[in-house]
């Protein structure tokens, strides 16, 4: 049984947020909020996305089956778990799993030790209380040994569960939308920098150490055992050195690669609407492609590029005080200005082969899927036409930059050794320089050519990370510039009363006033000045040509397009107040057939998704149920796994008609105020029209729907 000094009311879960960022370390101060005042979960996801904006972090629900339920406590803090302790709403605040065993956060800001065994059993109390069959009761009739009764009840509700999602975890992180820098100081990413370069620079010295020894004993009169013992301490620490070398960097190469993927990931989502939606999909196979080199080129080329930046000065340093004096670090000057030269005129080939390998890329992605019917109408003769040129292109590009970079490897890295050499014999022989200098020295130019070479291959894998930037650029960019806000907490209140309101009399919804929409490749608005009232139970049939603006005013109604100017207004209130996901969630448009997609995943996710997920048991069965209003039954009984099937491109397929009821489904589930269809229906035949209309007419009482006449 938890102790109640463990757990957290919900007005207390304001401070207990802010308390467990600032413990866990995700962030450092958070703006007073309001707690909610409702109990449904619709209010308590609302209110987790004004906390996130508040405390700069991310709040993302998570579920798991019962059987792994325990797994992912130990993964999941910083968390906030929801419980029913004696039919009462508590909350307890996760910061840390070890073992068998999780830290929370308690109400007196202590830290206190739970089993993990005994959250579980609390989250699930409540499906296992509704549960028909007696767990405890079987076991003991089964007359199981104490020892292993733990593991038969947890194997028995895993199989009486299996099919339940328990999603009463939110998950606490760093924002992605933040500064990078930013993030990754506090991953504590500054320290582990600290420690690579710190390391770093002690192999060097190290290193040079060694050479010293080795030209004493190889040149000098003393041979004594103590130099012997010097050299074996020397190169015995390089060993920890360099261990603790590649733990820091390894550390530092796994946080910049999780953090970034997860800021590219948020600007995928972040992208425009027009741009996504006019973009081919040889694009975008070509930015998940570039995004995926872009972390490992940018890593290792900037980590090769800083150890041979600091082993050259290192190098030249010790040519301008040994035996070369200053004019063999001026021939390394002389020489890395010849490598620089050469690397630009290098860069551009590169730059002209990457460019034709990416256009070669669209264009035949492009033809393979987006172009199938033209090519199967087409003879077999006709079909690499087109392909031919490119490739020679692309074969000419490849030519002119191997060329140059043979060039570089041949003349800048090998070509290096033997001009040093020489230059460091002439000053031997005329100088007169020691055994020892000249060991010294022999290793610096040694130092040196290594240097060149790692500097050359960094500054290729930098080339390629900067030409990838073309493309993964954008959704960088687009991480930093959030599209949903969470709304204000006075909105949030205004609208629980607004939305009662609109069932019992004709309040206005939508309030449409000067509305302009203008496209940036057109001259000519595709809407102007439109006004319309929208009030609660209108059903509204919008009709007109083709490119007559009808989709793209849905779009702007539902939040997905921002107005050019006028405004718009849903209980009174513009889209900025009452925040792009409150508003979406709405004003729900359910837009035209190739708008509309069926992703990999269950039915019931494509169904749920834009309700809530992970799924409680209630909407498992709301979704079931709608689905057999919309005479989709059938389907679910052909389904092995029922609503649970895995449907899409690697799943079920489903046919237009399906498909055309799986999205009115969707938008159904939702319950907005105001429900947008885009040409929905015109993949029907009469008899399931009149079906599906008698459905939507029962679940919805607010509409717009959009038909050509």
């Amino acid at each position: 049984m938890l102790a109640i000094d463990c757990t957290w009311s919900r007005h207390e879960l304001v401070d207990g947020l802010a308390a467990l960022a600032r413990a866990s370390g995700i962030a450092h101060a958070a703006a007073r909020m309001l707690g909610p005042e409702r109990t449904d979960e619709g209010e308590l996801a609302t209110f987790f996305r004004i906390q996130a904006q508040a405390l700069d972090v991310r709040i993302e629900p998570a579920g798991t089956r019962y059987a792994m339920l325990s797994s992912m406590l130990r993964q999941a803090a910083p968390a906030v778990v929801r419980l029913e302790i004696d039919g009462e709403e508590r909350f307890v605040l996760l910061m840390r799993g070890r073992g068998a065993q999780a830290e929370v956060l308690g109400r007196d800001l202590g830290k206190h030790w739970i089993p993990h065994a005994t959250l579980a059993d609390a989250i699930a109390a409540p499906m296992v209380a509704s549960m028909p069959t007696d767990v405890e009761g079987c076991i003991r009739d089964a007359g199981i040994s104490k020892k292993r009764r733990r593991r038969a009840r947890d194997a028995m509700l895993g199989a009486c569960l299996r099919e339940v999602t328990l999603g009463s975890t939110w998950l606490l992180r760093t924002a992605s939308t933040g500064s990078m820098g930013q993030t990754l100081r506090r991953d504590g990413t500054r320290s582990r920098a600290t420690l690579f370069i710190a390391t770093h620079f002690g192999q060097f010295l190290l290193g040079l150490l060694v050479w010293a020894f080795v030209g004493r004993l190889a040149f000098g009169n003393d041979h004594s055992t103590a130099w012997l013992w010097a050299l074996g301490l020397a190169l015995l620490t390089l060993v920890p050195l360099q261990l603790w070398n590649m733990w820091a960097a390894g550390l530092i190469s796994l946080d910049f690669g999780v953090r970034l993927k997860q800021r590219l990931l948020v600007g995928a989502f972040n992208l425009p609407f027009e741009r996504i939606r006019t973009g081919g999909i040889g694009e975008h196979l070509s930015r998940v492609f570039e995004s995926d080199g872009f972390e490992a080129m940018l890593l290792s080329g900037a980590t090769a590029g800083l150890t041979a930046i600091t082993q050259l000065l290192m190098a030249a340093a010790i040519l301008a005080l040994g035996v070369g004096s200053i004019l063999h670090a001026g021939l390394v000057l002389l020489w890395m200005m010849l490598a620089c030269g050469f690397f630009i005129a290098y860069l551009r080939r590169r730059r002209e082969w990457s460019e034709t390998r990416l256009a070669l890329t669209n264009e035949m992605v492009e033809h393979l899927v987006g172009q199938q019917t033209r090519l199967a109408q087409e003879s077999d003769a006709e079909w690499h036409r087109s392909e031919d040129p490119a490739l020679a292109d692309y074969h000419a590009a490849s030519r002119h930059m191997d060329r140059w970079q043979l060039l570089l490897n041949v003349v800048i890295v090998r070509g290096w050794l033997p001009v040093s050499l020489a230059a460091l014999a002439h000053t031997f022989v005329l100088g007169g320089a020691s055994e020892v200098t000249l060991a010294v020295g022999l290793g610096a130019v040694l130092l040196a050519q290594q240097a060149i070479g790692q500097l050359i291959n960094s500054g290729i894998a930098l080339a390629d990370a900067y030409i990838a930037w073309g493309l993964v650029g954008p959704l960088f960019r687009a991480a930093g510039k959030p599209s949903e806000q969470p709304g204000s907490v006075r909105a949030q209140t205004l609208l629980a009363r607004t939305s009662a309101a609109q069932k019992t009399d004709r309040e206005v919804l939508l309030d449409v006033r000067g509305l302009g929409y203008s496209y940036d490749d057109r001259a000519l608005p595709v809407l102007d000045r439109c006004n319309c009232v929208v009030h609660a139970g209108d059903q509204i049939l919008l009709e007109g040509k083709s490119g007559g603006g009808k989709s793209t005013l849905a779009a702007v109604l539902a939040g997905l397009r921002p107005a050019t100017h006028g405004s718009v207004l849903l209980h009174g209130l513009d889209r900025q107040t009452i925040g792009d996901f409150e508003w979406r969630r709405r004003v729900v448009l359910a837009p035209q057939f190739h708008d509309n997609h069926i992703l990999t995943g269950t039915l019931a996710f494509n169904l749920l998704m834009g309700r809530s997920w992970p799924a409680s048991r209630d909407d498992l069965l709301l979704a079931e149920a709608l689905c057999r209003d919309l005479e989709l039954g059938s389907l679910l009984g052909k389904m092995p796994n029922g609503i649970h099937q895995v449907v899409g491109e690697t799943g079920w397929q489903l046919s237009h008609g399906e498909r055309s009821r799986v999205f009115l489904a969707r938008a159904l589930l939702q319950q907005p105020d105001v429900l947008i269809l885009d040409e929905s229906f015109a993949a029907l035949d009469p008899q399931t029209l009149r079906i599906c209309l008698r459905v939507l007419m029962q679940q919805q009482r607010t509409m717009i729907l959009i038909a050509h006449p």
